[in-house]
């Protein structure tokens, strides 16, 4: 079960992912230039979407071209249909990406590769990340631990957030590397 289907894969890929986005962040916070924080993180969340989605619109978009050009269509029976045009194909191409990639538009799938499912979730995972942060960025190490794992809880047991919750262990697990680092791991 471990190999098939790619989803423990998926939930490793966004523990890495809060891993990697709380670097910087982390480094300023335990290098006492709080002020750095903000600089990063506007600039992170403004290169964020880019990052994600325009590949994901060039890609479809060829896709959803290849059906009317050389009428090339998936066979799998639930995938999504061409339309009758290519210019009602482009409106509802338009209509669906932008759904898709709107942050708090909960459970739209993308209808032309239903395999971009987690694009979405890495988006809203970075986005908590980086608010976390912001928002734990004044308490001591061993508070920030505390309520880091408290909102892991929070997030497996209570709202059935697991993703969020991959994406925050992910985070723990820098600020607990550059502790230890430093030698200076709350006892």
């Amino acid at each position: 079960n471990f190999f098939t289907g790619g989803n423990s894969a998926v939930a490793v890929f966004f523990l890495i992912s809060g891993y990697v986005l709380s670097v910087s962040p982390l480094h300023a916070l335990h290098s006492l230039e709080p002020a750095r924080i903000g600089e990063y993180l506007g600039s992170a969340l403004f290169r964020r979407w880019v990052r994600l989605f325009l590949p994901v619109l060039a890609t479809t978009f060829g896709w959803m071209t290849t059906w009317h050009v050389f009428d090339i269509k998936s066979n799998n029976p639930v995938s999504k249909q061409p339309e009758s045009s290519y210019s009602h194909e482009l409106w509802v191409f338009y209509r669906d990406f932008k759904a898709y990639s709107f942050i708090f538009n909960e459970g739209y799938w993308n209808g032309y590769n239903d395999h971009l499912w987690s694009i979405p979730l890495e988006f809203r995972g970075s986005v908590l990340v980086w608010m976390i942060l912001l928002a734990i960025s004044r308490f001591t190490p061993s508070v920030r631990l505390i309520l880091e794992a408290g909102l892991t809880l929070y997030l497996i047991l209570i709202v059935d957030g697991w993703y969020c919750a991959c994406f925050i262990i992910g985070l723990m697990l820098c600020e607990l590397d550059m502790l230890v680092e430093k030698d200076c791991v709350p006892a």
